[in-house]
């Protein structure tokens, strides 16, 4: 009987251990499922929100012109620390900048509805960007039409980093008024409608005069035929612009531009320039 209970007792310190082992691991197993399952989600949740409020943000500092983190935490609800981090992710996709010393944001883009505009395209256009300011020392700009005019959504530097061009992104070139290069492809391709009166140019560099309907006409006659405008004198901020309509699956998408501050647009050199954005341009309908 002795030896019975012994044995037993020597089971049940031998057992009690591997049970107790045993049963600590799946109870440990649980909990990293439970853990990874209730994480995951909080993480897909998280993604989705940011991916709703991003562009909400972006709007916000379009709108704003400029607004520091106090106006924007005022003007979407959004807690300070987040905005922080919703700011650097704009900052790292290219979508906004913030100026360190006024501790200032700006928009790089603006958030439009651009119809069959996808990711593949806005990166192509980007490059383009990109490279027409490398290679041309001018500002590249890329508008597109909204319900008032030509709205300035993308914009690049020439890499000199000097910035003398004085529309930035948000800028409205209107159905009506002053007719430069992007205006008269405006009217040329997205509103062939609009009446040929009310316009105005310059006559000399720097001198305004109002347009006769019949050299607006020619004007977008011209512009419809090649395709390309380009101003025949500064305006009153010294800036001329040469434009080119790029087109999707042969139908207008928006409107490439350069534009040549005075100092920076000797005459032999804009000649140079329109052929490299005519280029360009090719390229980027020869990828369509």
């Amino acid at each position: 009987m002795a030896s019975h209970q012994t044995l037993a007792r020597r089971l049940v310190r031998t057992m009690i251990p591997w049970f107790l082992l045993i049963a600590f691991g799946l109870a440990a197993a649980q909990v990293t499922v439970q853990y990874l399952s209730v994480n995951g989600a909080i993480a897909g949740d998280l993604a989705s929100l940011a991916r709703t409020v991003e562009p909400s943000v972006a709007q916000a500092v379009w709108e704003l012109d400029q607004p520091s983190l106090d106006d924007l935490a005022r003007h979407t609800g959004h807690p300070k620390s987040s905005l922080l981090r919703l700011l650097d992710a704009l900052a790292q996709a290219g979508a906004v900048a913030r100026d360190p010393a006024r501790k200032l944001y700006r928009a790089l883009l603006a958030l439009l509805p651009l119809g069959a505009a996808g990711p593949a395209f806005d990166a192509r256009i980007d490059e383009a960007l990109r490279r027409l300011a490398e290679q041309t020392g001018a500002t590249a700009e890329w508008y597109v039409p909204g319900e008032d005019g030509m709205v300035l959504i993308r914009q690049a530097e020439p890499p000199d980093g000097t910035v003398r061009i004085r529309a930035r992104v948000g800028f409205l070139r209107p159905w009506v008024g002053e007719l430069d290069a992007v205006a008269a492809l405006g009217q040329a391709w997205f509103a062939p409608d609009a009446a040929c009166a009310g316009f105005s140019g310059f006559k000399r560099d720097g001198v305004p005069s109002k347009l006769s309907p019949a050299t607006v006409k020619i004007r977008i006659w011209a512009a419809k035929e090649d395709g390309m405008a380009a101003d025949p004198h500064l305006n009153h901020n010294g800036v001329r612009r040469q434009a080119a309509v790029v087109r999707r699956a042969r139908r207008p998408a928006g409107v490439l531009a350069l534009a040549e501050y005075a100092a920076d647009a000797p005459p032999h050199q804009r000649n140079g320039r329109l052929q490299t954005l005519r280029r360009v341009t090719a390229e980027l309908e020869r990828a369509e």
